[in-house]
């Protein structure tokens, strides 16, 4: 049996999912808790990475030499400089405390098969379960993962160049390693949400890159087309004042859906969520 991920949307966002066959991929500065990924990089990597360094790990000659690049470029992550664009998804379809966070006027959750989603991976891209810290007991976490990084063959050959572009060449590989890494870290508080988030890293100039807006903010997103390894999806209705007309005008959609679709409902009751 296949094993489905959930993603959890309004009515706009489930049409234009079904009816486009795409995902969108939100910048994750404009995320929930984009903050979660900054206050990471800031406060566990860039520090094991300066430790790191401070330690002599490297060669004297090549430290020296690196030291003063990485001084002079550090903090190498800013908020917002990063180019991430993150789309997630639960192992719960049917959750209380997601209906209330992610949809609390009434919405969906609209499964897809993990295989599937796997499939949609290439370069530049990752498909990973959150991890869930308690801030407390993370720094030797973080530390053992930045000696591992540096022993990586690319970081490697780039340090050996001994010059300016292979410093910045492994400042730019940190960069994008550290953001796949703090990405998928989470405060432990919001373990029961199970999360998995499938993440992009894409130029700044890039031409997939699209805006919508939110109020006063614009807000750069990606589209992920499904319709190449999904076929099928569960929707799942959330509790809603609405809920048995959504039930009953399900069928409509189905006809217009570039997926089939298997639509059930919550077990849970509304009350103003």
């Amino acid at each position: 049996m296949d094993e489905y991920l959930y993603h959890y949307t309004d009515a706009n966002g489930l049409v234009g999912i079904l009816t486009e066959g795409k995902l969108r991929a939100s910048h994750f500065g404009y995320m929930n808790d984009g903050q979660e990924l900054i206050y990471y990089i800031l406060n566990f990597l860039n520090p094991a990475t300066t430790t790191f360094i401070n330690e002599k790990a490297l060669s004297e000659k090549l430290f020296e030499k690196f030291k003063e690049h990485y001084r002079i470029n550090n903090p190498f992550f800013q908020p917002f400089s990063a180019n991430l664009f993150i789309t997630s998804f639960s192992e719960e379809g049917n959750d209380l405390s997601m209906w209330r966070s992610y949809t609390p006027q009434g919405g969906f959750s609209i499964g897809f098969a993990k295989e599937g989603i796997k499939s949609l991976v290439s370069k530049n891209e990752e498909f990973s379960q959150c991890k869930y810290i308690d801030r407390n007991s993370e720094k030797l976490s973080a530390t053992e993962y930045v000696r591992e990084v540096f022993q990586r063959p690319y970081v490697l050959k780039e340090l050996s160049k001994e010059n300016s572009n292979g410093f910045q060449n492994v400042m730019n590989y940190l960069k994008r390693e550290y953001s796949f890494q703090a990405v998928n870290v989470k405060n432990i508080e919001f373990s029961h949400e199970k999360e998995w988030r499938l993440c992009y890293f894409i130029k700044s100039n890039d031409d997939k890159i699209k805006f919508r807006t939110k109020g006063q903010l614009i807000i750069p997103y990606i589209e992920i087309d499904l319709t190449k390894f999904i076929d099928k999806v569960q929707i799942a209705i959330g509790p809603g004042p609405y809920y048995k007309m959504q039930y009953s005008y399900m069928s409509y959609l189905g006809f217009k859906s570039k997926f089939q679709l298997s639509v059930k409902g919550t077990n849970h009751n509304y009350r103003n969520l």
